[in-house]
């Protein structure tokens, strides 16, 4: 049977063993039970080289919370990155129900409320369906209303789509295709604008930046938190880590600078 996680990240191994006796069995996220994925975009201990030493997903026990214990532990974690993606779908109760998703919004927002308050700079992605059978307007608005509150990055929107031999593909109440268009074009609307937002206030703060690229003076690559960044600077070298200072955004893109000493 396939497992429905809510959150999904990446770790190393041999850390994972430090976090897996910190993470509660009891159903204590509320009435359903988000299954949580953690893991790294960085460095593996003992190494100075994020991403270049990505492990394959350790997948926690599918009825694991995301407890104010995993998440401080997680948090204390040297090469942990403050960032999540959620397999979230929709922020509507009555719709996540109709895909038999095991969490419900609330679930899901107190999991959120207990990973910001153990990482300040916490950075949310999530997946996001548009148009599933029976969706009202209302049962939209919700899960417009939960990107907003939480401040995603990045929304991966897309419609829904049948999938022949699914229980879905036979439900009543799908939209037509027109409706269904323009519902996903909105969601994919306020996504950038809620990204925007989330970018711009990031501007003359310091990141922490993954150089993944170079050409002389300029480079590219990732903030800690999965933004991408193009840095200005001298002596700037793919595969180190650096801090920069954001200095504006360009085409959903931040724009920094390296200050060596």
């Amino acid at each position: 049977m396939r497992t429905r996680t809510l959150f999904h990240a990446w770790v190393p191994k041999r850390q994972l063993a430090r976090i897996v006796p910190h993470i509660s069995r009891k159903r204590d996220i509320g009435a359903t039970n988000p299954s949580s994925e953690a893991s790294t975009h960085g460095r593996t201990e003992g190494s100075n080289n994020a991403r270049k030493t990505l492990r394959p997903p350790r997948r926690f026990s599918r009825t694991a919370c995301v407890t104010t214990a995993l998440a401080a532990r997680l948090s204390a974690l040297p090469n942990f990155m403050p960032h999540f993606h959620l397999s979230l779908q929709s922020g509507s109760d009555s719709v996540l129900r109709r895909m038999r998703r095991p969490y419900d919004s609330a679930g899901a927002q107190r999991a959120i409320d207990r990973l910001r308050d153990a990482f300040p700079d916490l950075m949310l992605s999530a997946d996001v369906i548009s148009g599933f059978p029976g969706e009202t307007e209302e049962e939209f608005a919700q899960t417009c209303a939960f990107i907003e509150r939480n401040s995603f990055a990045h929304i991966h929107a897309f419609p829904f789509s049948p999938r022949e031999g699914t229980p879905a593909a036979a439900m009543e109440g799908r939209l037509p295709p027109g409706e269904a268009k323009a519902r996903n074009e909105r969601l994919i609307a306020l996504a950038e604008r809620v990204r925007a937002r989330v970018l711009h206030s990031r501007i003359g703060g310091t990141e922490t930046v993954l150089l993944e690229r170079t050409d002389g003076d300029c480079g590219s690559g990732h903030t800690a938190g999965f933004l991408e960044c193009v840095v200005r600077g001298a002596g700037l070298r793919a595969g180190e880590l650096i801090a920069v200072r954001v200095t504006g955004v360009e085409n959903g893109i931040l724009l920094a600078v390296f200050e060596s000493l």
